[in-house]
């Protein structure tokens, strides 16, 4: 398969690409390398071939043979990990701790109903697991809706809550947190 480096059109073969008309380099011919005179050659002629070599007598083996050759040690110095006995110790109860359970009531707490919000793309959806404009799943429960209406101060008519937010912004300006047009004054 050939990939073509400018479009990246892929094709199964051809000297140019089908999509952009960009010619593709023909391999270059094999370049004669000339071996160096002074340098020792390296090829091996059979892969097979044994070679014989003798160990030298001045490096140190370092490789165990047969089994340890010391016997164990403890050191000092090395923290053990391990705890000792603590003997038998009396476990006395806390008079102060209640272990009974409160009596039920009878009244459970209502799931949460209502339309769900995707955290992703913020679209609004009245049922469903899956967001139906970007596909990720939705939260289980519905997050508790603020309230719409914010009583302000009499002298504060100019600046209102964000609605997509919930920070102060002056009112017909863009939201200093969340960027969203503010609604007007009324009037």
């Amino acid at each position: 398969m050939i990939t073509c480096p400018v479009c990246e059109h892929q094709q199964q073969s051809g000297a140019e690409c089908e999509n952009c008309g960009k010619q593709f380099s023909t391999r270059a011919p094999p370049v004669e390398v000339q071996r160096l005179p002074e340098l020792e050659q390296t090829l091996i002629v059979d892969p097979r071939l044994r070679v014989d070599a003798a160990p030298m007598a001045e490096l140190e083996a370092t490789r165990l043979r047969g089994g340890p050759d010391l016997p164990a040690q403890q050191v000092p110095e090395l923290e053990m990990t391990s705890m000792a006995s603590a003997g038998n110790v009396a476990v006395e109860k806390l008079p102060e701790l209640d272990l009974a359970r409160a009596e039920d009531d009878g009244v459970r707490t209502a799931a949460p109903t209502g339309p769900l919000t995707c955290r992703y793309c913020h679209n609004v959806q009245a049922e469903g697991l899956v967001c139906e404009k970007c596909g990720m799943r939705l939260p289980r429960a519905a997050a508790p809706q603020a309230p719409e209406a914010v009583v302000l101060s009499p002298d504060d008519d100019e600046w209102t809550r964000c609605r997509d937010c919930g920070s102060r912004a002056k009112r017909g300006t863009r939201c200093g947190n969340c960027g969203h047009m503010v609604e007007p004054a009324a009037g």
